[in-house]
């Protein structure tokens, strides 16, 4: 309610520096956590905001939502994959074209990011052009169009990459594994769909799904980058009204077809060898195991070609 402020100096106070560090501080009210460099707040219950600051004239911004192919049934197999993948196909601000232009000229990088269990949008930017690349960002959550030729040229797209598969030893070896781990109809093995699930999609699928999985649901922010706190949360209260009602869903269960055989070699006449070997793993509900999962898979060689041995 009071506030004292001891000056000691040789210049006089300027008090309008003062006024104009407390008007910015108290803009937007948010309770963080600090841990030296590294914030994490909430905008509400549901949207979560991570901020790791480090100096860099290159910023790092994310999104991830709690939808994956994991929670496509039999009738909509790369439904997720599609409709994220349209995301940067136009907003009813910008065309598929002006989107492009709008991002090399500002040098703003967007991909989408499929995980296992959640999906994201990725942007990397210049720090002089954050307010632009956050602006965007939130202009493609919000405000895609799912262009109908478009959607059609990427299902068609997608279902020759299904063609071509074998063209590809590692990809279709690591195919092959997931169908004899978790059988042959789990959506887990083609995260893109399959042909007939592919043929059966159209807009009106795309723009259901987004309504229910991504409009208005439990997101997670991350930023890295030099930047301030407050003038983020100011900026995306200011792009996004986050006291809407957010709805929660809960990630379907992974079954595993532990029923079929363990074991599948395939004879073909190449002088490679592909061997897939693994089995189950924490959630990413499971913080504390999945953390430990990750450090322990870096240690035994995870990300590492055995190329770069010799003996």
């Amino acid at each position: 309610k009071y506030l004292s402020v001891f000056y000691f100096g040789q210049r006089n106070l300027d008090e309008k520096i003062v006024q104009k560090f407390f008007q910015r501080e108290n803009t937007h009210k948010t309770n963080m956590n600090f841990h030296n460099d590294f914030i994490y707040t909430k905008l509400n219950e549901n949207v979560h905001l991570s901020l790791k600051k480090i100096k860099s004239e290159i910023v790092g911004i994310s999104v991830y939502f709690k939808v994956s192919h994991f929670n496509e049934n039999s009738n909509e197999r790369g439904l997720n994959y599609l409709t994220s993948t349209l995301l940067l196909y136009g907003t009813d601000k910008k065309t598929h074209n002006e989107l492009l232009r709008f991002c090399i000229s500002n040098g703003i990088q967007v991909n989408i990011d499929h995980r296992t269990e959640l999906t994201g949008i990725k942007i990397k930017c210049f720090k002089s052009n954050f307010q632009e690349a956050l602006t965007l960002l939130f202009e493609i959550m919000t405000s895609p169009i799912f262009p109908s030729e478009q959607i059609e040229t990427i299902k068609n797209t997608y279902i020759n990459n299904i063609d071509r598969l074998k063209d590809y030893p590692q990809s279709y070896a690591s195919i092959l594994w997931k169908k004899m781990y978790f059988g042959r109809n789990h959506n887990i093995v083609f995260k893109n769909g399959t042909k007939s699930g592919l043929r059966n999609l159209n807009r009106k699928k795309v723009v259901n799904w987004f309504n229910k999985f991504y409009k208005n649901t439990e997101m997670y922010f991350g930023i890295v980058g030099d930047i301030n706190a407050n003038c983020v949360i100011s900026m995306m209260s200011d792009l996004y009204d986050f006291t809407i009602v957010h709805k929660k869903f809960v990630t379907p269960d992974i079954k595993i077809n532990h029923a079929q055989s363990k074991l599948l070699r395939l004879n073909k006449n190449n002088d490679q060898a592909i061997i897939n070997l693994g089995g189950e793993a924490p959630t990413i509900h499971e913080i504390k195991e999945t953390i430990a999962f990750n450090s322990l898979a870096q240690i035994i060689g995870g990300d590492i070609n055995s190329r770069l041995f010799t003996s």
